[in-house]
């Protein structure tokens, strides 16, 4: 009964401190052309997620919370597909169709690519085999 009330106020405490940290990355990177923030924010949260899903697959207790609370509480509020989405938009609107696209693509392309890798350094990290 108290690890789920744990878990909860774990998954909030990580959730502020993702917005946090992903504000600060908006902060630090310009967006003048391109949504790079938002790129950078959205590839890192999938690489990250992608290692800490492996890296402590299967794991009980402490581990699988601190699993939960990383993975749901802060990428969950760290990465941001609305604002993929309207950046996406944006672009569409004034006409860089172009540019919408390539950021679309960038995004899942290489979304897919930082969450293999990941998963591959989480795998070596617990010592699994190859999938």
């Amino acid at each position: 009964m108290l690890r789920p009330l744990l878990n909860c106020l774990g998954i909030a405490g990580a959730g502020a401190l993702g917005a946090l940290a992903r504000y600060g990355v908006v902060q630090l990177i310009s967006n003048a052309w391109f949504p790079w923030a938002t790129l950078t924010i959205n590839l890192t949260g999938a690489f990250a997620l992608g290692f800490i899903y492996k890296a402590f697959e299967g794991s009980a207790g402490h581990l699988n919370s601190l699993r939960l609370i990383v993975g749901v509480g802060f990428l969950g509020a760290f990465t941001t597909f609305s604002s993929m989405m309207w950046e996406s938009d944006s672009h569409l609107r004034d006409g860089s169709t172009g540019r919408a696209a390539a950021y679309l693509a960038a995004s899942l392309i290489l979304g897919l690519v930082a969450v293999r890798l990941g998963f591959l350094l989480g795998q070596q990290f617990s010592g699994g085999a190859p999938q």
